[in-house]
């Protein structure tokens, strides 16, 4: 089991450049980093600010990789050109893993289109995505996220379907997203386990009602939930590390909260002591 440096090393690289991200992602005992991508208008990287050629010679000389590149975006609305330009880029820098969400919508109102009418119309472009992806030399993995492809049922259905045609088709198991649909991530996580390609790790806690805290988001059921350091939430984070562990994955995890030094080494420990248990 390896750490890879998620929101930290995307914090670091747009407020430091380049260099700083990379050595800091590494004295902090960081083996990798995850790169952060946006499509259509949620602003994407410019990625003229980090040169694929320089990012990878960073990389490579601090002994570190591309674990995953994250991309978020809309299918149905994004431009597909502009995912496969991103592809490439991802590609350039030496990625081993290319991770985009589908729709993930966290409201849905009456207006919206209903899970079955959307499907086939992912589908089709998830196959071209995926075969892009494929011809660049990257694998494709899908995390649970928002209202629609997420949960053991609405994420497996997609995965399960594109791995008929691409059997490298994995899942990052991110141990918080699953409660934005009151599922539990272990349920997703025993659902998909023959195909577990990374990790995410985050905890919530989950309310009835506001509380005075900041940056509450809603379940699709209506619960409060708020970012909280691991350890620190309702999520079995053990349970759901036990269950990674026992399909044989011992990959990358990525630490998902953003927090000063002191704070990553003992989140990163505490998963460590989990994770050995």
């Amino acid at each position: 089991m390896t750490f890879t440096s998620y929101n930290l090393f995307m914090r670091d690289i747009a407020k430091s450049g380049i260099e700083y991200a990379v050595e800091h992602a590494k004295a902090l005992g960081f083996s990798g980093v995850e790169f952060l991508d946006f499509c259509g208008t949620s602003a994407p990287v410019d990625k003229k600010k980090y040169p694929a050629s320089e990012l990878k010679k960073a990389l490579d000389e601090n002994g570190l990789t591309i674990d995953c590149y994250s991309v978020y975006a809309y299918v149905l609305s994004d431009d597909i050109d502009q995912i496969y330009g991103i592809i490439d880029y991802a590609a350039e820098v030496g990625a081993q893993l290319f991770h985009h969400t589908l729709m993930p919508y966290l409201k849905l109102g009456p207006d919206m289109p209903k899970y079955d009418d959307i499907f086939p119309k992912v589908l089709e472009i998830e196959r071209r995505i995926v075969k892009y992806c494929s011809e660049r030399g990257l694998k494709c993995i899908f995390e649970p996220q928002g209202f629609y492809f997420n949960g053991d049922e609405g994420l497996s259905k997609i995965i399960c379907a594109l791995r008929e045609e691409f059997p490298d088709v994995g899942l990052c198991a991110d141990l918080g997203n699953p409660v934005f649909v009151d599922c539990d991530p272990k349920d997703v996580i025993d659902k998909l386990s023959f195909c577990i390609e990374h990790v995410h790790v985050k905890d919530y806690i989950i309310a009835d009602a506001l509380s005075d805290n900041k940056g509450a988001m809603l379940s699709r059921c209506g619960k409060y939930l708020y970012e909280v350091l691991p350890g620190e939430g309702v999520i079995d984070l053990g349970a759901c590390l036990k269950a990674i562990k026992a399909t044989g994955y011992d990959g990358r995890i990525a630490l998902e909260y953003l927090g000063d030094d002191e704070t990553i080494r003992e989140s990163m420990q505490y998963i460590k002591n989990l994770w050995e248990e």
